[in-house]
């Protein structure tokens, strides 16, 4: 192994060959940091006869230790691990595969997805390990954002930009070998970073919980405290769902990826250690903290630059703002992302080049979120200067959902918003049809091309869009035109779960599905949370999400009260 990264990841191997690396308690898989390193260098030799160095190679597995070993043997290889959550619908992922122009997969039985069927595949422990020497700046990784033209957008991170965050994170955090670190984070996603490398870097445990603990509140903190975890990091939504618990070995959590609200979570701030993370997938998973929060903090801030990051708010006129006023962040310094993988002209409008303090021309992302300092010098998040939107912590850009839903025959125009929802801003589309077209047709058409955090969880027909006198879409009125009026309830739901329904959803149940009514998949846990522990049901996100209907929780609450004594 020849980098940064590696080289620390190696020596932690070499101290402690026998201390634990990555323990999936699901499935019961165990990695030593010698086994790591060992599953790695297999990797790397599969891969070597493939010529990877400087292409990219998807990481098509699921969470667990095949997975972690997997991402550091592309890199001994030389190569870019793009990164995909192969639970995603085959659209999604053919797309993604398209943009980052891979050519080589790694999968769990060697054989290429279907959704990539030309790529060749290889599987983790196909052969034992070589020894490599490949440059670092070769090596890194991809992440996928939204794009307005219905392409997902390739980030390519190197393996510099990584390892100058990772460095600054574990030193912040104090990540040491007795930590037990949770991998809660999908592999889609860049905060997965977060979890694994400062964790393997300062030789401590990552553990990763099976589904069921990961996505419904009451398990997860049963989970966390059996673990004995030190560390997590998650949405303030998903902590929401969490009931509060007194956990020994707990000393930090990192809240990031949306607006933090401190009501709801007084208990946890008051009693742990809380931080408060920003930074976009360009600016390599964090650029910006607040540590600690605490309850009574409003607005809650952002925080500072992280060691090595530069930041500048600029007014829409390009000048610096003063304190108080907003302006748009521009970040810079270490960890700045390459760019768009192949996509230049989108590259060259976010990152500039700018000389804001006397030094000459610097590199600069152009974040399109709108903060402003605070008396005590910290930013303070207010919105977000475009379209793009934020919600539950995952960034939508309403033009890729539109391009989406105009490919459906039949549907010629489409707009997309966030309207208000009793438990926050909810994801809307518009649509109007030349022919006829139903919502439950428009919503299967979304689903199979989109992530489920971006499928619409309001749909309404309608005969046409409002314009502005210009001609253009005027966004501002389409929250005006309404929402589909509720239909009477095929089954009945105890009342505890109806009112649950409501306030997730904003109307009472309709006989449609969760969706159609007005949750979304941040929604679900909560839903699925509430009525198993009322119930005691056993009802999973996976169950719930392939029938999101009152007839489903009907029937688990009906079947398990049957099985009751």
């Amino acid at each position: 192994m020849s980098n940064t990264l590696l080289d620390a990841i190696a020596a932690q191997a070499t101290a402690h060959p026998e201390a634990l690396a990555v323990t999936d308690t699901h499935l019961g898989h165990t990695l030593s940091y010698a086994d790591l390193i060992r599953d790695a260098a297999g990797v790397a030799g599969a891969l070597q006869p493939l010529n990877v160095a400087g292409s990219t190679v998807l990481l098509a597995l699921p969470p667990g230790t095949q997975w972690c070993a997997a991402l550091l043997g592309i890199w001994q290889a030389g190569a870019v691990a793009a990164f995909v959550d192969i639970s995603h619908p085959p659209g999604r992922l053919a797309a993604i595969t398209d943009a980052c122009s891979t050519r080589t997969a790694i999968t769990p039985d060697g054989k290429p997805p279907r959704w990539a069927a030309d790529t060749t595949a290889v599987a983790p422990g196909a052969t034992t390990g070589v020894t490599l020497d490949q440059p670092p700046a070769t090596s890194g990784c991809v992440f996928h954002t939204s794009g307005s033209t219905g392409t997902p957008k390739p980030v390519l991170v190197r393996q510099d930009a990584l390892a100058a965050r990772t460095e600054a994170l574990r030193t912040l955090y104090g990540f040491t070998p007795s930590d037990r670190i949770a991998q809660l984070t999908a592999p889609c996603f860049d905060a997965v970073l977060w979890e694994l490398l400062p964790t393997l870097t300062a030789g401590a445990h990552l553990l990763i919980p099976g589904p069921r603990h990961r996505s419904i509140g009451s398990e997860l903190v049963a989970w966390l405290h059996d673990q004995r975890i030190t560390a997590f990091t998650c949405t303030p939504t998903t902590l929401t769902t969490m009931p509060f618990a007194e956990l020994d070995a707990l000393r930090l959590i990192v809240l990031g990826g949306e607006t933090l609200h401190t009501a709801p979570l007084k208990q946890w701030l008051s009693r742990y250690r809380v931080a408060n993370a920003y930074g976009p997938t360009e600016a390599t998973v964090e650029a910006v903290m607040a540590l600690p929060i605490t309850p009574d903090l409003d607005p809650v801030p952002i925080g500072r630059p992280l060691p090595g990051v530069i930041t500048h708010v600029l007014t829409s006129d390009g000048q610096a703002a003063a304190a108080g006023e907003v302006g748009e962040l521009y970040l810079g310094g270490m960890g700045l992302a390459e760019g768009y993988l192949g996509m230049s002209r989108e590259t060259a409008s976010r990152f500039v080049h700018l000389d804001l303090d006397g030094a000459g021309p610097r590199r600069f992302y152009r974040t399109g979120d709108l903060v402003r300092e605070l008396d005590d010098g910290q930013l303070t998040f207010v919105g977000r200067a475009d379209q793009q939107l934020n919600l539950g912590g995952v960034r939508l850009e309403p033009g890729e959902i539109e391009a989406i839903a105009l490919r459906m025959p039949g549907v010629q125009a489409a707009a997309v918003c966030a309207v208000p929802a009793p438990d926050g801003p909810a994801l809307s589309l518009y649509a109007v049809a030349s022919v006829p077209v139903t919502v439950a047709q428009l919503r299967r058409h979304l689903a199979a091309h989109l992530p489920p955090s971006a499928v619409p969880s309001r749909l309404r027909l309608v005969a046409d869009l409002p314009r502005t006198t210009s001609g253009k879409l005027d966004r501002g009125a389409l929250t005006k035109l309404g929402h589909p009026p509720p239909v009477h309830p095929d089954v009945d739901l105890p009342e505890d779960v109806a009112l649950l329904w409501q306030r997730l959803t904003g109307t009472s149940p309709t006989g449609a599905d969760f969706f159609a009514d007005g949750g979304d998949s941040i929604a679900v846990p909560a839903l699925v949370h509430g009525v198993n522990e009322s119930h005691a049901t056993r009802i999973t996100i996976t169950d719930f999400t392939a029938d999101p209907t009152p007839a489903c929780l009907a029937l688990a609450i009906t079947t398990t009260r049957k099985e009751l004594p």
